[in-house]
Order: structure tokens, then sequence, then C-alpha cells
């Protein structure tokens, strides 16, 4: 530091605190079979002893090969480890930046360099990828064996514009592989439209080019490759044809087939005439395999044909019996095809065919159901009339069905009451199964008009007795009920039982009188008066009823009393 120039404490303290480097190495003395190398500098930049290396490597010829020393890269950079030689001697390491500056000015990884020495192998260089940085270098085959085995140039691969799309290059009439090109993803039609481009197809020998087709959107699809030939019926040999594109007013039928089995792409109209001046929608014909069975379509009630069908020759029934099979029947107009009944364990035949309509009971037009055939265990109930005079479709239900003990009971069709009568479900018969039943809605009542309501059968099971219903003060009957048919007592016996006696007006309601055996007996009804002794009308007494520990004792005699007294129960009547 001069002294012209200012004091500056900081450099005074830098160059007080760096380490002199060494003025004097030590010698390093390497063995045999070993190769001196010069030492790296340290971190202070001061050198340092030379170091051996071991290197006894032999090219391909057996002779030494020339050593090679370690190499250090300095900050920024990283060691490429050197390739071979076309003797197989190594060769010296480099170093290569660890970044480098892309295309787009992106920061991209360094790359090694790449040295093919092998005859029959060419660099090829890397190619710039979406970011812009280049890829490895790399070595190929300079020749291929090509799809017919001929000896095929290999070619690198390239690297497109922005805008552009790789295409590998398709084979040649050779088999060898072209080389690989550039397209737009993009181009623009004549009307202006806009569309995705595709890479150029080459097809194989065997094969045929057929261009794509336009789709809904107005751009073309990818070209493709077709057979030459394909088979057909018996062996045919059937030329390959392209699909035919068809115009908008047409659709395409690509598997209609000539009687050899072969394929001819056909257009026919979307629209066509039905009957009676329908437009029906065109259909592709129908082309049935060898084991199915053409069937064609059916006149619908829109006026069109229904498309055909393809249905096996033969079925099997249910017993496991092979059948032929029939092609749905066309009915003409106004009637309707319906399968024809043949019974158990025999083919079906031909399909009927009968009205679609028919007349109600009121005059109306109701449709016309197929018939049905039930099974054996089932029973056949016809269809109930609807309100508007229509009867419902017929069914099949079973032949018995399980009572409520668990009996067997015969089958009961579904019941529909007629017009003034209520429907009674499921009401208990006395053979334990259950039946709807139809009463009448009203009855008679008091005065013999028909003002009472109808009640539904109680229907009692066997260990209870039906009682009827009471009398109502309108002269209207209520409805049944049940009460059981034996009462148990507290000393294990039984005793039978009775219905509620409602007596009517004018009439007193009296208790049953106990038995020997201590049942009480059915209630009575008895006049609510009767004449007195000597003159006068006095009211009736019932019966006494007494226990079976007390006697029935005469009603005292007072002959200063018109009317009778009632008896008295007690142990000793005397």
């Amino acid at each position: 530091m001069s002294l012209s120039q200012p004091f500056n404490p900081f450099i005074v303290q830098i160059l007080t605190t760096v380490r002199p480097c060494p003025t004097q190495l030590n010698e390093t003395i390497c063995l045999k079979g070993e190769i001196r190398c010069p030492g790296v500098p340290d971190k202070s930049g001061c050198p340092v002893p030379a170091v051996c290396v071991p290197f006894n490597k032999t090219s391909k010829t057996g002779e030494p090969c020339a050593p090679q020393c370690p190499v250090t890269c300095p900050e920024g950079q990283y060691v490429c480890s050197g390739y071979q030689d076309r003797f197989g001697c190594p060769l010296p390491d480099t170093c290569t930046p660890k970044y480098v500056l892309g295309q787009n000015g992106s920061k991209c990884p360094g790359v090694c360099p790449v040295v093919c020495h092998e005859e029959d192998m060419f660099l090829c260089k890397g190619i710039v990828n979406k970011n812009g940085c280049f890829t490895n270098d790399m070595c190929l085959p300079k020749y291929i064996t090509g799809l017919k085995g001929t000896i095929c140039k290999l070619h690198c691969p390239i690297s497109c514009p922005n805008g552009m799309m790789n295409c590998p290059g398709s084979p040649g009439p050779d088999g060898c592989p072209k080389r690989d090109e550039c397209v737009p993803f993009s181009n623009t039609m004549e009307n202006g439209l806009k569309c995705p481009a595709y890479c150029p197809i080459t097809c194989p020998e065997e094969t045929i080019l057929c261009t794509g087709k336009i789709k809904p959107d107005g751009c073309p699809s990818s070209d493709f490759c077709i057979f030459k030939f394909n088979s057909g019926k018996n062996g045919m040999t059937c030329p390959g044809i392209c699909p035919q594109e068809c115009s908008d007013d047409s659709i395409s039928c690509p598997d209609i087939q000539d009687e050899d089995g072969c394929k001819i792409p056909t257009c026919i109209p979307k629209q066509i005439p039905g009957i009676n001046g329908s437009i029906c929608s065109g259909q592709c014909p129908v082309n049935c395999p060898p084991d199915r069975m053409f069937c064609p379509g059916e006149w619908g009630t829109d006026g069109c044909l229904t498309k055909a069908t393809c249905i096996p020759w033969k079925i099997q029934t249910e017993d496991g019996t092979t059948c032929p099979t029939h092609c749905p029947i066309v009915c003409p107009e106004g009637k309707k095809a319906c399968p024809r009944y043949v019974g158990p364990g025999k083919c079906p035949e031909v399909d009927l065919c009968i009205p679609s309509t028919k007349v109600g009971i009121n005059g109306t037009f109701c449709k016309n159901e197929c018939p049905i055939y039930c099974k054996e265990d089932e029973v056949l109930c016809r269809g109930q009339a609807f309100i508007n005079g229509c009867p419902e479709p017929d069914i099949c239900i079973p032949q018995y069905t399980i009572g409520k003990n668990g009996n067997t009971c015969k089958s009961q069709c579904p019941l529909s009451c007629d017009r003034g009568m209520i429907k009674c479900d499921n009401v208990l018969g006395p053979d334990e199964c259950l039946y709807d039943l139809c009463v009448p809605a009203v009855t008679k009542g008091k005065d013999g008009t028909m003002s009472c309501p109808g009640h539904c059968p109680v229907g009692c099971p066997s260990n209870m007795m039906t009682c009827a219903g009471i009398r109502m003060s309108n002269g209207c009957v209520g409805p049944e009920s049940c009460v059981p048919k034996l009462i148990p007592r507290f000393n294990g016996t039984e005793c039978p039982g009775y219905c509620q006696v409602y007596c009517p007006k004018g009439m007193k309601l009296c208790e049953g009188s106990f038995s020997p055996d201590g049942c009480q007996g059915p209630s009575t009804c008895i006049p609510e008066s009767m004449p007195g002794i000597r003159r006068g009308i006095c009211p009736s007494v019932c019966p006494v009823v007494c226990p079976d520990s007390l006697q029935v004792c005469p009603p005292p005699t007072n002959l200063e009393e018109d009317c009778p007294l009632p008896g008295y129960c007690d142990i000793n009547c005397s």
C-alpha cells in the first residue's frame, strides 16, 4: 500500500490475516503403474503437492492407453466423463457449464458432449424441447432392418418450431422409415374454419388409404388404413372398400352385404315415405349371421316400419325341448299379434292376429288384450269391467292358497262389486279360508225404506260364535260381532257363551238363571208390565238369579198388595 493512498483500516486487517502460500512443496514420487497428476489448488489458491493415480488401461489391440489425470472443474461447471476412442482407450474428462441460456431465454441445464466412435453408430445432435432447452446428443445405429427385411438408413430426430408438431416418418415402399417431418398443429379450411391437423399416413402394402370423414363440426377426421381384402361367406375373398361419405340428407350404412357376404358401403335417405302419408326415418338393411334368422319389421301405429331383427333359428322350452322359432307375425291394420297357446312340452306356433279393439259393456271401444294361458296349477281370472265399460286384462292366480290356520284354501279371483254393493275383503268363512264378498250398501229400515247402512259379515273363527247385530232405535241393524263359544271358570270348567241380548221397546231384560253345574243361562226379554192380582197394571218382575250357595225363595204373600213381589235368595227359604 503506497503512502499516497488514503488509510483504510479494513484493507490493513485483510492483509494482516491472509495466510501466505508455502514457498516450497514436497516432491511427489509415484510407483510403477501410477501417474503423477498435478495437485489442485486449495481454497486459498495455493498450490498443493502432486498426487499419484493408478493407471493400467490397455486398448483393444493390447497397447497401453495414454494416461488421463482427473479433472477438477471451477465453480459453476461440472465434470463430463470422457468417452472412449475407437481403440477403447478413455478420453480426458471435460468441464461444461451447469446452466446455459435456452432459445427462448429460459434457464437450461448444461449438456455433456457425446462422442460416437463405433463404426456402425452415428451422432445425432440434441433437439430443442418444449422448454427451449437442448436435449442430450445421442448415438444411433447407422442402419436398421426395415419392414420388408431391407437394410434401412436411420434418421436423426428433428426439432419442430412453435406451432408445428413432429410427425414420425412412415414406412416407404421399400419398408424403410422416412425422415420425420414437421406439420402445423392446425389448418384453415376453404370456408375459413380452423381445424386440427393430422400427421400424414402411409399405409402398408396390404392395406389401402381411406380419407377421413367430415365430422359434425365441419372438420375432417384423420385418414386411416383398411385391408385390401377380407373374408366373405364360404371363404369368398372380398375387396376392402373405404366408408362412403354421405350427404347431409342421407345416412351411411357400412354393413350392407351382397350375396357373397362382401360389405358394400351405401348411403340411404334419412327420411322415407310411410303409409297413410307419414314420413319415416330411413333404416339401414339388416344382415343376419348364419346362425340367425331374418325377421322383417312391423308396421307401427305411426305408419312406419320398425327395424328388422335377427332371431335364433331354434329355442329351448322350459322342459328342454328344442323347437324352431318363428318371426313375429305382421298383422294388417286394425289387428295385433298375440302368441298362440299350444300346451306344456309342445313347440310354439306362429302368432295369431286379433282385432286391436273391441266393444265394451256400454258400447265404448276398448283395447283388446291378448288371451293369456294359465299353467296347470293356476286359475284364469277374467278382467273386471272399469267404469268406462272396458275390462281389465285377464290374469292367472295360484289354484290354491294357505288359509288363516295353515289349511289349504281354493283361490278366489279378484272381486268387483256392482253399483249399490260394497266389497268386504278377507271375510273368514266356516272352512277357515278368507273370501271377498259383496253385500248391499243399504238395507231396509224400520219404515221399510232402504235407509240403513249395510255391514260386512264379521267372519268369526271356529272357537267363536257369530252374534247378530242389534237393532237400534232407528230400526237399523248394527254390524255382527263375535263372542267365545266357551267361557272358562275359576275352577277350570267352562260354561257356554251367549250372544248379548238387546230387548225391544216395551220389553225388559232379565238375566239368565244358573243351572245346577253353576253356569248362567242366556238372558231373556219379558214384557215391561203385567196385570195386577185384582186390578190394574203392575211392572214385570224378573226371575231371581241366585248364586250356587243360596236358594231361590218365592215372594212373600201380601194380599194388601195388588202387584206381585220379586222372589229372594236365602240359605233356607223356610
